[in-house]
């Protein structure tokens, strides 16, 4: 019989059996229809299928309400179905409905919900599922035992070939509060996840070449991995190249593809990148000297909370360059700066402190306390 006489054949043969009640039938015709994107059929027979409770059919029934395809988005139907699938033991189910939960789409019972069907489909060996325990622990690690079961997960994931959690270990590990932390295996999993295309693992690779952490020096290796990292836009591996052309001590200095650097990271938000752009404008370095550019820059970075631009954004109000002169705002700053750890902060404000009246010393206090209860949002 010839293929597409087989396939006729075959297309009927479903059909039929859908017709006499057969729910897989049912399932896959509806998939069939999904597929070619006839979506009012889909759900037609997905509905039978689901409504005989067969798991993959309410899964897809679900994804079906969850998007709006075919029907009006129904966030409680979607997470009935969702929830009788992941009842079955359908991981992707299981899934989904946590993500519904997490995400206030769906009402839960518990408020461990969401946790305790992520973990199902985690148990069940869901790749995503695996990763995103592990990022559960890790975002809400008090204890060594947090991270302990964060990097458990992790290793699950890594061992399916999941390179954000092999990129994640990395980190665990590199960090010093953590008591399994070890330099040369955080290098080791920086180094894995760099390899499969990491972007941000590629831009850590590159500092830890260029300053021996958990493996030898190696300068060509460092840049080569830094500006691979920046050439696919890692605002961090952009402002490192921008050091790296300002300090000129493994590249030629060149001021000008410092600035360009420094600005690509600094659009990307990167404070620290915001911030030596800023420099740059003041000073005229790269760039043509723009006072108003360098203010702009450094406000931008020190509602980030960074201490060095709050110092300089603190000169800035200091004596008027780039904005009015405002010792009020001035205070402010130097006092923020001052809580981020700047030595230079307390000179200033002895500076500044004494041309001020006892309530214009308060404004400035409570403004900086403002700054810090709401966040850096609201500092004026």
């Amino acid at each position: 019989m010839p293929l597409l006489i087989a396939q006729e054949q075959s297309s009927a043969d479903m059909v039929q059996a859908a017709e006499s009640g057969d729910p897989e039938a049912q399932y896959l015709l509806g998939k069939s229809y999904k597929k070619s994107q006839n979506n009012l059929l889909a759900v037609d027979w997905l509905s039978r299928s689901a409504k005989q409770g067969y798991t993959q059919a309410q899964y897809e029934l679900g994804h079906m309400y969850d998007e709006g395809l075919g029907i009006p988005e129904n966030n409680r139907l979607a997470a009935e179905w969702y929830l009788s699938a992941a009842e079955a033991g359908l991981a992707s189910a299981q899934f989904k409905l946590s993500q519904m939960y997490s995400s206030g789409k769906a009402e839960s019972v518990n408020s461990s919900d969401a946790i305790f069907w992520m973990r199902k489909a985690a148990e069940s060996g869901l790749l995503k599922a695996q990763t995103q325990m592990g990022d559960h622990h890790f975002q809400n690690s008090d204890s060594q035992s947090d991270l302990d079961a964060a990097v458990g997960w992790y290793k699950k994931a890594d061992g399916q070939g999941e390179v954000e959690a092999t990129y994640k270990l990395g980190k665990i590990f590199s960090y010093v509060s953590y008591a399994g932390s070890n330099s040369e295996r955080a290098f080791e999993f920086f180094s894995r996840a760099a390899k499969a295309g990491q972007v941000e693992a590629q831009a850590e690779l590159g500092q830890r070449y260029l300053h021996g952490t958990g493996v030898a020096v190696d300068i060509d290796e460092g840049i080569l991995w830094t500006k691979k990292a920046a050439d696919q836009n890692n605002a961090i591996a952009q402002r490192n190249m921008g050091i790296l052309h300002f300090e000129g001590r493994y590249l030629n200095r060149d001021y000008q593809l410092a600035a360009e650097f420094y600005r690509r990271g600094a659009e990307q938000g990167d404070a620290v990148a915001q911030r030596n752009l800023s420099s740059m404008y003041r000073l005229g370095q790269g760039v043509e000297q723009d006072d108003r550019q360098a203010f702009i820059w450094a406000q931008k970075s020190a509602l980030q909370g960074y201490g060095p631009a709050q110092l300089n954004l603190g000169y800035a109000y200091r004596f008027g360059q780039g904005t009015s002169k405002n010792l009020v705002k001035a205070m402010q700053w130097y006092v923020l700066s001052k809580f981020e750890g700047q030595a230079a902060a307390e000179f200033n404000l002895r500076k500044v402190a004494p041309a001020l009246s006892p309530e214009q010393r308060a404004e400035a206090r409570f403004l900086a306390d403002q700054c810090v209860s709401s966040n850096f949002s609201n500092c004026d």
